[in-house]
């Protein structure tokens, strides 16, 4: 949805990716998570995007309100924006509080996002910039991405629905792993919330190794692998707006 409309609008625009998220709403998706499918109903009655996730936060009990979904999504903007990271961080911000408003999934995105750029430019500690570079880290999210900066390995990693485990887990395999399929594979078999730990390793290794050290015989099975080839080259070469 994010890379779509980026590239069908020219720009960065909330309100058509709110738009979208409500056709795929409506389109029966085999699973969605609670913030986000609350967040949706709420834009299907009208609700403005920069109000929708922040109503589901407030509502929301400690311990249910940081959920990992905004982060699972948010990497086509370290391509479009990679280049300017004040950018990339206001819009990964704003990308994220569409459904997922709490500070620790709004900053998540825009770590997530600032260290792919950084893998994409050759940054010698991505990670590290990032978490140097970003404003505003709540503390529990700051403290366990910055375990891994500084090259420790981190016992008894998580992967629940909760964004500080799923970044954390995500940023260890997709940073340390020898390959971007092992980096995915071990991601993946920790178990619990498997699709959102292989979104955040996937991108963080493909942003790594390139998309060239993805096995065929998992890309072959893409239904939207042309879609993919095609909008990639053009969110990395087009001058998007903001």
């Amino acid at each position: 949805m994010h890379r779509r409309s980026l590239v069908e609008q020219d720009r960065f625009d909330p309100n058509d990716i709110a738009r979208r998220f409500i056709e795929w709403y409506d389109s029966g998706p085999f699973d969605i998570g609670g913030m986000t499918a609350q967040s949706i109903r709420l834009l299907k009655q009208d609700t403005p995007w920069d109000e929708a996730g922040q109503r589901v936060w407030e509502q929301s009990y400690e311990g249910g309100n940081a959920g990992n979904g905004s982060v699972m999504r948010c990497a086509p903007h370290a391509i479009a924006f990679g280049e300017v990271l004040e950018t990339l961080e206001r819009v990964s911000r704003q990308s994220s509080q569409i459904t997922h408003a709490d500070p620790r999934c709004t900053a998540g995105c825009a770590v997530l996002n600032t260290t792919i750029a950084g893998l994409l430019n050759d940054v010698s500690d991505p990670l590290g910039r990032a978490l140097s570079e970003v404003d505003s880290i709540p503390d529990e999210l700051f403290d366990a991405l910055m375990t891994i900066s500084e090259g420790h390995n981190p016992r008894n990693l998580e992967n629940t629905g909760y964004v500080v485990t799923t970044l954390q887990a995500g940023l260890y395999h997709g940073l340390t792993a020898t390959s971007a399929e092992k980096a995915i594979v071990t991601a993946v078999n920790m178990g619990g919330d498997t699709d959102t730990i292989g979104a955040v390793a996937g991108a963080v290794a493909g942003a790594r190794f390139g998309a060239n050290a993805l096995p065929e015989h998992w890309v072959k099975e893409l239904d939207c692998r042309e879609e993919l080839a095609s909008l990639a080259p053009t969110l990395a070469t087009r001058q998007i707006q903001t």
